[in-house]
This record gives C-alpha cells, sequence and structure tokens, in this order.
C-alpha cells in the first residue's frame, strides 16, 4: 500500500513544473509610465504644447478634462494589476474607482465646454478628421504601455480577464489622450468631448465587446 502511494507521489512530482514568477507591481508600474514618458517625449517634440500650456493659462475646462485624465490613466493602471494578482482586489476596486471618477471628471467638463454657444460648432469633415487624427495619435501613445499590461494580467491570476485587459486598454488610452490633450490645439466642446475625454472608455468597450465576441464563438 505504501509502495503504491509513494509511487503515485513520485510521478505527481516528476510532472511538475516551476511556476512562473509575476513581476512586481514597481517593475510594470515604471515600466508603464516609462514608455508613456517616451512616447510623449516623442509627441510633444513632433507637434509641441497648446500655447496656453505653455504660457500656464489653462481654463478650468481645459485642466478638469486633463485631470480626469490623469485619473483614469492611473485609475487603469492599479486596476489592471490589482485585479490580476489575487489578494490584491482592494488595490483593484481603488483603481476601478479612480477610472469611473476620472471619466465623470473628464466627460462633464467636455460636455460642458460642448453646451458652450461659442464652442459647439458645427460637425464638419475637416473637425471629424481632426478628431480621428487625436484619436489615432492617442492610440500610437497607447500600444506599448497596453502591450506591457496584458501582457502581465495574462501572465497572472485575473478574476476577471476581460474587464482587466478592458482597463488595460482604458488606461494606457487615457494616458495617450493626456498628451493629446496638451498638444491639440482645439477648443472646440464637441471635439474635447468625443475625442479627448471619452476616448478611453470608447476604446476600453470596444476591446471589451470584441474580446466577448471571440469569447463566445471558441
Amino acid at each position: 500500500m505504501s509502495e503504491g502511494i509513494e509511487r503515485v507521489v513520485a510521478e505527481l512530482v516528476a510532472r511538475l513544473e516551476p511556476v512562473r514568477p509575476i513581476a512586481r507591481f514597481r517593475s510594470v508600474t515604471l515600466g508603464v509610465l516609462a514608455l508613456v514618458a517616451l512616447g510623449s517625449i516623442v509627441l510633444l517634440a513632433l507637434h509641441g504644447l497648446r500655447s496656453d500650456v505653455v504660457a500656464v493659462q489653462v481654463s478650468v475646462g481645459f485642466a478638469a478634462v486633463l485631470g480626469g485624465l490623469a485619473l483614469m490613466a492611473f485609475g487603469g493602471l492599479f486596476a489592471t494589476l490589482g485585479s490580476s494578482v489575487p489578494g490584491r482586489e482592494a488595490v483593484g476596486r481603488a483603481g476601478g474607482a479612480g477610472m469611473l471618477a476620472g471619466l465623470l471628471l473628464a466627460a462633464g467638463a467636455g460636455f460642458a465646454l460642448f453646451l458652450q454657444a461659442s464652442s459647439i460648432g458645427v460637425i464638419s469633415a475637416d473637425s471629424t478628421l481632426a478628431g480621428l487624427r487625436c484619436l489615432g495619435r492617442a492610440a500610437a501613445l497607447a500600444v506599448f504601455p497596453a502591450v506591457l499590461l496584458g501582457r502581465f494580467a495574462s501572465s497572472a491570476a485575473p478574476h476577471r480577464p476581460l474587464a482587466a485587459l478592458a482597463a488595460a486598454t482604458g488606461g494606457a488610452l487615457a494616458f495617450g489622450s493626456f498628451t493629446v490633450h496638451l498638444s491639440c490645439p482645439s477648443n472646440a466642446g464637441g471635439h474635447v468631448l468625443l475625442f479627448h475625454a471619452l476616448a478611453p472608455l470608447i476604446g476600453g468597450v470596444v476591446l471589451w465587446l470584441a474580446l466577448r465576441l471571440l469569447a463566445a464563438r471558441r
């Protein structure tokens, strides 16, 4: 009897594989911030800062959108990290709350700008193209941070993997939109609302829906 048990235990031990260690929170955070900083430097070197940012004379609405994007960015970062590691759920919940607060702040400020008579304007092909350029620049800045966060989430044990990936995408896009907001000269409320403030939400929802459809087909 004991020999049979020992044989089973020996077989189980022989099948054991080394556990891949999870990257440290600090390492992933510093890696994401380094990628964001590098991409931001390149973008600002190509397109420069807004004149009111250079003069430190930004409006309250502009600053509110910028602050909301910063909250969404760091909230998405910590929501991804916290939700991917068992025992760090509180960090994930705090990150999610930060994302929601940032979205409400940025979207509220953008909507207030949209309601201003001088900012409503007319939607034209040129304004749409300008908005798509802003989205494209934010997405370009978000690619590498999102990949790093996605790799971390996939190597860990997220209890809601689709939500973790959506948070990673939304947070990375918020970092990109933050830099784009600093460089974009447009003051049109509709442009700021749709293509700056809501860009992280749109990107996160699109990715979440795409992943749900892919998961449903498997």
